[in-house]
């Protein structure tokens, strides 16, 4: 909820004379990366909002008009970028599902995503152990 707050205040001071769409959709894959939402590298979340461009600017207008009221909302951009990040996280889910997960990740990876699918639950300690990595 605060990278889409962030970026709904972002987009409404809009600091530069072009590229604040695109500026915000950068500034949001960073900030997803560095809070651990590791499937944005993945699945683009820029292509995602092109998709749908014109739910995209409604949410925004719908929001940023309430700003500076007494019923100051950003509920309807919260909404859209909460479905984003969940299209993202199914497109990437079943990506990572299907049999092409050998060319996405480094040897290490698979290995521990092959130790993975033979277990029900891990802890960080026993996925090293087992993984051997």
């Amino acid at each position: 909820m605060v990278i889409a707050n962030f970026l709904v205040e972002f987009l409404n001071i809009h600091p530069f004379q072009d590229g604040n769409g695109r500026l915000s959709r950068i500034l949001a894959n960073l900030m997803m990366l560095r809070v651990g939402y590791t499937y944005v590298p993945y699945i683009s979340h820029e292509k995602l909002v092109e998709d749908n461009k014109m739910s995209y600017y409604m949410a925004l207008r719908r929001s940023q008009k309430t700003f500076k009221s007494e019923k100051e909302t950003i509920v309807p951009w919260l909404e859209f970028f909460l479905n984003i990040l969940l299209k993202q996280a199914r497109i990437a889910t079943d990506l990572l599902s299907k049999e092409s997960i050998e060319l996405l990740l480094s040897p290490k990876q698979l290995q521990v995503w092959n130790y993975l699918q033979t277990v029900s639950e891990a802890t960080p300690g026993e996925i090293s152990k087992r993984a051997n990595i």
